[in-house]
């Protein structure tokens, strides 16, 4: 029985925790979304040629898999949890709570019974939940109001344009989110908005300015509402001090894949990004331009000690046309910069991974998927090195969404003997390359089914099929591997609340 001074006490707490949760409103959105993935011949190779001497980077193929098995079948999951706290008229709090990779993880990824692994054949029927699972808070941050600005302080996302390299995740599938902790002010002035901002990636090893690394920007949009067009344009420097060992790379060519030896930092760095967006409404066409590009210089990377210049952009246009309410086609074309090996400058560009142009190519790391000691994570991959053509239709009745995709993609620097040195964009590795390897990236038919139990449920079906292109049987042997076409069937399903 309880006591009276204990019964006292759950009658306070009853009266004042209600009293507090209404007198302060919070509202909960987010998202949970599950997928199954069954990828086959994923890593594109029927015969493997590749000497067993060769290195990592100077082949495309992925790591072979455990028992040189063929084919990926994976469950993944996505739990994004946003509370919105409304403290007054003039300040709200927001987050997102995530767990996991990825915003998530895989089923099966971890152990999740609470009893030593050695007791699994004992307890080989029990499943309980593992409480010291970690909760991810990927975002935190306050915004103050005022009659002439808003006012950001926190963790919070970012983005611009397109989302190509700056995407806040705010789509169901998206995975990852930029974001910063940073003070940004928000003015509005006529049709301009101005958003400048100083942030801070990281403090390094020390609370000193010896090992900081900071960033600040200035976003400006010119938006005008009756005739559908925004113009944008963002510049953000990022610098590094030279203690700040942040950014870990290696471009040398290790014959362990996984050895994790002569591991560098970036040094002292200073890049400039600058980014342009144009997006204009005509009746029922659309048109969006994004180039977004870099320029600058970062520490280490080919000389310890000296400084390495960093140029690299990228361009991409969409064009859309509404035929009517149930018809929509498109097109899109794009160019990325890769890297040519030489040690004159980096030029390579890697846009963010929520950015994608088709469901197998530039979106699986195929090399993490046979590898849990490769760095990265399946979801891991970058549109990088290519140039790029995608044309596309929509078909949308009632509460059913259909789409077929037809993607063409080449690389802009693939090997070439002829070169001093060659660069691996899936591998970030230099080598010297003996024979020539083919640009075609490969051509890919992607068909996505969706439909819409409710408002807030979504099942989906995608299918997908890539005839790989010649440049990823590259091993650098006058015999390239053999190839064989991976395909896709993808479920999936998710829940925005």
């Amino acid at each position: 029985m309880l006591s009276i001074n204990k019964l006292k006490l759950v009658i306070i707490f009853s009266i004042i925790i209600p009293t507090l949760a209404f007198s302060l409103p919070m509202e909960w959105h987010g998202v949970f979304a599950v997928d199954h993935h069954s990828l086959q011949n994923y890593r594109g190779v029927e015969e493997n040629n590749t000497p067993t001497d060769s290195l990592w980077g100077e082949t495309q193929e992925p790591l072979p898999a455990p028992g040189n098995q063929k084919n990926a079948t994976f469950q993944s999951y996505i739990i994004k949890l946003r509370p919105t706290l409304t403290i007054n008229d003039s300040a709200s709090f927001f987050a997102e709570l995530t767990t996991g990779y990825g915003r998530g993880g895989f089923f099966g990824e971890k152990p999740v019974q609470n009893y030593p692994q050695t007791f699994g054949n004992a307890l080989y029927h029990i499943n309980m939940a593992n409480f010291d699972n970690p909760i991810n808070l990927n975002q935190f941050y306050m915004e103050l109001y005022s009659d002439t600005a808003i006012y950001q302080i926190g963790r919070s996302p970012d983005h611009f344009g397109m989302g190509l390299v700056l995407n806040d995740g705010h789509n169901t599938w998206d995975r990852f989110a930029s974001t910063r902790d940073q003070l940004k002010i928000n003015f509005k002035i006529g049709n301009f908005s101005i958003n400048p901002f100083v942030g801070k990636i990281g403090t390094g090893g020390s609370l000193t300015t010896a090992t900081h690394a900071y960033e600040y920007g200035i976003p400006v949009f010119y938006e005008v509402a009756e005739t559908d067009l925004t113009f944008g344009v963002i510049w953000i420097n990022r610098s590094l001090a030279e203690g700040f060992d942040g950014y870990r790379f290696n471009l040398d060519k290790p014959i362990d894949d996984a050895s994790p030896t002569s591991w560098k930092t970036v040094g002292k760095s200073n890049v400039n990004f600058i980014d342009i967006y144009l997006k204009k409404i005509w009746g029922k066409f659309k048109l969006e331009i994004e180039i977004p590009f870099f320029t600058g210089e970062m520490g280490n990377l080919y000389k310890p000690g000296e400084m390495a210049k960093y140029r690299a952009m990228a361009g991409v246009v969409n064009l859309a046309y509404t035929i009517n309410d149930y018809w929509k086609v498109g097109l899109d074309g794009g160019f990325v910069s890769g890297d040519d090996g030489s040690e004159d400058a980096f030029n390579a560009m890697f846009l963010n991974p929520n950015y994608n142009i088709a469901f197998i190519l530039f979106h699986y790391n195929a090399s993490a998927i046979s590898s849990v000691k490769n760095p990265g994570y399946p979801f891991d991959a970058y549109i990088t090195d290519t140039t790029f053509f995608r044309l596309y239709g929509e078909f949308v009745t009632g509460r059913w969404n259909m789409n077929l995709t037809a993607i063409y993609a080449f690389a802009n620097n693939p090997a070439k003997a002829a070169d001093p040195q060659s660069y691996n964009p899936q591998k970030n590795k230099l080598f010297n390359a003996k024979y020539d390897q083919d640009k075609g990236l490969g051509f890919e038919l992607d068909y996505g089914l969706t439909y819409s139990w409710n408002d807030e449920i979504n099942i989906g079906l995608d299918l997908a099929y890539l005839m790989a292109g010649d440049y990823w049987a590259f091993n650098n042997t006058d015999t390239p591997n053999t190839l064989r076409a991976p395909w896709l069937f993808k479920f999936k399903a998710s829940m925005d609340f």
